[in-house]
């Protein structure tokens, strides 16, 4: 698993945890 890949994946769950507040 690459960093970047990681990376991504945690801006997605911010996005998606700031469209549920």
């Amino acid at each position: 698993m690459t960093p970047t890949f990681q990376l991504s994946l945690d801006t997605v769950h911010s996005s998606y945890l700031y469209h549920i507040i």
